[in-house]
């Protein structure tokens, strides 16, 4: 019991500030309980094998699935079962400026293939090859809005491109779509590479929960959180 307390209520070596969490913040996690660092031959440590997984809570993606997690179809199918359903987002950034998420709320970019707002990726793993920085993931339950949708070839401008769409690139990429829409979602041709960018994180993201990585948090080999049952029999509590 005493490490689901300490795990459930953890606060990573690099948030050193003394105020509330934002309302939205429902908790950090330690890194050295995602699902890739599971190990598949203990029994209670296995990650999720569900294949689609319906569990949709935030805790349970990170912890039994990570980054091979796709939470959900993509959005024009989810969309068309339930007009109502929220999303699941992945978001990479800096350590610091996940701690300043925490403290407060998300920032959107000035700008973007998408234009200017908040940027996610349905997968972490995809995360990593779209962001500019890297330290910490966040993981956030979101209101889509009414959604805008759009194929990477219709705003991708390379040679011989018949599908390019130059006005539709412009309109996208200058945040056209913002007066009438509340995300832009792009299709890519692989499915596990979509990202969708929100206009209003502030009203639209619902809550979220944070994974700091190893090099940006030695807490957790400082408190022994990543050995303290090595020696316990079977590996059983």
């Amino acid at each position: 019991m005493y490490r689901y307390v300490v795990w459930w209520h953890y606060r990573p070596q690099c948030d050193t500030r003394c105020h509330l969490h934002s309302s939205k913040h429902k908790r950090y996690l330690p890194y050295h309980i995602v699902g890739e660092r599971r190990q598949e031959d203990v029994w209670g440590d296995r990650p999720c094998d569900t294949d689609p997984c319906p569990n949709r809570t935030l805790e349970h993606i990170v912890i039994f699935h990570a980054r091979d997690y796709k939470p959900q179809p993509r959005w024009r199918e989810l969309n068309a079962v339930d007009p109502n359903a929220t999303y699941i987002g992945f978001h990479t950034t800096k350590s610091q400026a996940a701690v300043a998420i925490a403290h407060s709320e998300f920032r959107p970019s000035s700008s973007g293939m998408l234009g200017s707002g908040a940027y996610f990726a349905r997968s972490v793993e995809d995360t990593f090859g779209k962001a500019n920085s890297y330290g910490a993931w966040i993981i956030a339950e979101i209101h889509m809005g009414k959604v805008f949708e759009i194929n990477k070839k219709q705003i991708y401008p390379i040679f011989n491109n018949p599908h390019y769409n130059a006005n539709l690139h412009h309109f996208v990429q200058s945040g056209g779509w913002h007066k009438e829409y509340d995300t832009c979602y792009l299709n890519h041709e692989m499915d596990r590479k979509d990202e969708f960018c929100i206009k209003n994180p502030g009203e639209q993201i619902i809550k979220w929960v944070i994974v700091v990585e190893r090099q940006d948090d030695a807490k957790v080999s400082q408190y022994g959180l990543d050995t303290e049952f090595n020696s316990t029999k079977c590996g059983c509590i």
